[in-house]
C-alpha cells in the first residue's frame, strides 16, 4: 500500500512500510511519543535491562532538563550493571534511503557512547545497524549493512560535553553521509539496499545502547547525559537540509504554519491563530508591553509598546518574540499595522546583530536622519524608500521575499524592490517585533502594532491590498481553524 504526500507542489509516493519517527519529549513523561503517525505509531519505551536480558518496572531514561529546543529533552542516567535505552516500537525496518539525527549533550566525555543501535554484542555487524559517538569511533560513526563509515583520525570530530551537538547520518543505497552540526565529517559506500536490522529475532531499534546486552559485553556503549529531537526519516536529507535541520531543529524543519497574532484575547502574550502543527505564541519581553483597547486597528485590542526614551523612566528591551522563525525558507511575508508615537527610527521586524543572518524592517516617519522613511533589509541587502506617513496613525507595512526578490509595501502600495544574492534564509536568531538584541533605548518602538503576519510564501500585491482592507484575521483565517493552505508540512 502506498499513500501520497504534496511538499511544495511536488507530489511524492511513500512506502507505507517506510519508518518516520520523531521524539521531541516535549508532554513525555514515561515513555517517547512519536510525533510522525501518519505511519502508525512507533512510541518509545523507556527500558532499564539488566545482564540477563530481563527487564526492571523503573527506568534511568527521563524526562528532563537541559533541552535543546523547547522545555524537555531525554536524559540518561549513568549506569553500572544495566543498559537503559528508548526502545523504538515497530522500528525494524528502514527501507533504502533514510536519515538518523538526534541533539547529543553527553554529560561525561565519551568514547562510542550509542546514539542508534540494534546491536547484542555478538556475531558481527553484517545484520546490525550501529550509530554511535565519542573520542573511541573519531567522533561519530555509523555501522550498515557490515561496513563501517567514520571519519579519518585527523578530521575527527569532538563531541563536548555539557552542551549539545547535533548529529546526522543519511544513507541512500548504500551511500553514507556523516554531519555534525550540519558540516559532512565523513562518507562511505556501505553495501546497497535496505539494510537488515531484525535478523529474524524481533529486533528492533533502539535509542541511548544496544538492543541486548550479554552479560560478557560490559555496558559501556551507555549513552550519558541528554539527548533531543530524535529523528528517523524515510529518506536522507540532502547537505543543506541537514544544515537546516541542525540550525531551527525538527519542530521548525518539518512544521511551519505561518503566525497571525490580533491581540485579541491576550494578555500575558501573543497568542498564534495559526496552531495546525506548532504554537508559535510570542513571548512578551518586558511589562513594557500590554495589550490595549483604545487604539485597535480591527477588532478591541492592539499591542503596545511603551516610550523607552528615558523620560517616563523605562530602560529595559520592549519586545515580542516570535518562536520558531529563524526558518523562512526561500519565501515569506511579514507584515503588520502600526501607528509610530515618536519621529525617530523604530524597528518592526528585528533580528540584529546575529552573524550576517540579519533581518530588519525599520521606519522612520522623519526620514532627515537615516535619508530613508522604510527599510526591508535581509542577509546585507536593503531595499529603501521615501514614502510619507505621519506617527498617531495607522499604517500597514508588509515585506516579502520570493528567492531573492525582496518587495516593501506601504498600505498595499509597492514602494521598493531590489535583489538579494541569497535564496534561502535561516536566520540566526527567533524575529523579535519592537527592538533588536542590541536593546538601544534610541531604536526601540513606541507605539502599537496590530494584525501582525508571518506567512511561508511570498503574497502578490492583491493579496496584501486584501490584508490591508479587510485585515488579516478576515483575509486568512476564514472560517475557524485556520485552512491548511498556508501549511508546509513535509510530513
Amino acid at each position: 500500500m502506498k499513500k501520497t504526500l504534496m511538499l511544495l507542489g511536488l507530489f511524492f509516493s511513500l512506502s507505507a512500510a517506510a519508518v518516520q519517527v520523531l521524539y521531541t519529549a516535549e508532554g513525555d513523561s514515561v515513555g517517547a511519543t512519536d510525533l510522525f503517525t501518519d505511519d502508525g505509531s512507533q512510541d518509545g519505551v523507556f527500558t532499564h535491562t539488566f545482564s540477563n536480558n530481563t527487564k526492571s518496572a523503573t527506568t534511568d531514561v527521563f524526562v528532563g532538563t537541559p533541552a535543546k529546543y523547547g522545555e524537555s529533552s531525554y536524559g540518561f542516567l549513568q549506569t553500572e550493571s544495566y543498559i537503559n535505552t528508548i526502545d523504538m516500537q515497530g522500528v525494524t525496518y528502514l527501507g533504502s534511503s533514510f536519515t538518523l539525527a538526534a541533539f547529543v549533550r553527553p554529560a561525561v566525555p565519551p568514547n562510542a557512547m550509542r546514539l542508534f543501535s540494534t546491536w547484542n554484542g555478538t556475531g558481527g555487524l553484517a545484520n546490525q545497524l550501529l550509530c554511535d559517538y565519542g573520542g573511541g569511533v573519531r567522533g561519530f560513526r555509523l555501522a550498515v549493512n557490515g561496513v563501517i563509515v567514520r571519519p579519518t583520525p585527523e578530521q575527527a570530530p569532538s563531541i563536548p560535553t555539557g552542551s549539545f551537538t547535533h548529529l546526522a547520518a543519511t544513507y541512500d543505497d548504500g551511500a553514507v553521509i556523516l554531519y555534525v552540526n550540519g558540516l559532512e565529517v565523513a562518507r562511505g559506500a556501505a553495501g546497497s539496499g535496505a539494510p537488515t536490522i531484525d535478523n529474524n529475532d524481533g529486533r528492533r531499534l533502539q535509542v541511548g545502547e544496544g538492543w541486548r546486552w550479554p552479560p560478557t559485553a560490559g555496558n559501556t556503549g551507555q549513552s550519558i547525559g541528554q539527548i533531543d529531537d530524535i529523528l528517523i526519516y524515510d529518506r536522507a536529507l540532502s547537505s543543506n537540509e541537514v544544515v537546516r535541520l541542525s540550525k531551527v531543529g525538527a519542530m521548525e524543519f518539518f512544521y511551519r504554519d505561518g503566525i497571525l497574532y490580533t491581540a485579541e484575547g491576550d494578555s500575558t502574550h501573543a497568542a498564534d491563530r495559526i496552531t495546525n502543527s506548532l504554537v508559535q505564541n510570542g513571548v512578551f519581553g518586558s511589562s513594557g508591553v500590554t495589550v490595549r483597547t483604545d487604539n485597535p486597528k480591527f477588532g478591541e485590542c492592539a499591542y503596545h509598546f511603551a516610550d523607552v526614551d528615558g523620560a517616563s523612566g523605562l530602560t529595559e528591551t520592549n519586545v515580542i518574540v516570535m518562536p520558531h522563525t529563524k526558518n523562512l525558507g526561500e519565501r515569506f511575508t511579514l507584515a503588520a499595522y502600526v501607528r509610530f508615537e515618536k519621529d525617530t527610527l523604530q524597528r518592526l521586524f528585528a533580528v540584529y546583530p546575529s552573524s550576517g543572518s540579519d533581518l530588519l524592517m525599520d521606519f522612520d516617519p522623519d526620514a532627515a536622519q537615516h535619508g530613508f522613511n522604510a527599510r526591508f533589509y535581509c542577509y546585507g541587502t536593503a531595499v529603501k524608500a521615501s514614502a510619507v506617513f505621519t506617527t498617531g496613525e495607522y499604517h500597514h507595512f508588509a515585506a516579502t521575499f520570493d528567492r531573492g526578490e525582496m518587495r516593501l509595501y506601504m498600505d498595499g502600495t509597492q514602494i521598493a524592490i531590489g535583489t538579494n544574492a541569497f535564496t534561502d534564509i535561516i536566520l540566526g536568531e527567533d524575529i523579535r517585533i519592537g527592538a533588536d538584541k542590541t536593546t538601544a533605548i534610541s531604536t526601540q518602538l513606541h507605539g502599537y502594532v496590530d494584525d501582525v503576519v508571518l506567512l511561508h510564501e511570498a503574497l502578490s500585491a492583491g493579496e496584501i491590498q486584501a490584508l490591508v482592507t479587510d485585515g488579516a484575521q478576515a483575509v486568512l483565517a476564514p472560517p475557524e481553524p485556520f485552512p491548511k493552505g498556508t501549511v508546509i508540512h513535509l510530513k
